[in-house]
């Protein structure tokens, strides 16, 4: 799930690049809601998050829940794929 939200492909994950594949996993979230996650993961370090920051995130948050079957991780990865090549 982190690489396929990492769409510059820096190993770091920035707010834009979070809120994405995190609103994509769960579409009920509140922008405010992913803000603090993604807050409370970076603290002061930089300009984004690590894959092992990004996974205990996830984690804590029950995030990785979501995609539970083989066939809903493969939708997940190619569907965050075609948003971030928009720009989204």
């Amino acid at each position: 799930m982190f690489t396929a939200g990492d769409v510059n492909h820096d190993g770091v994950m920035s707010l834009d690049e979070f809120s994405s594949i995190v609103k994509f996993v769960d579409p009920d979230l509140m922008d405010r809601q992913v803000v603090t996650m993604f807050r409370n993961a970076h603290g002061s370090s930089g300009e984004g998050i690590t894959k092992q920051t990004f996974v205990k995130v996830a984690l804590k948050n029950g995030l990785l829940t979501y995609r539970a079957t083989p066939k809903r991780i493969f939708v997940a990865d190619e569907q965050v794929r075609v948003l971030g090549s928009c720009g989204v």
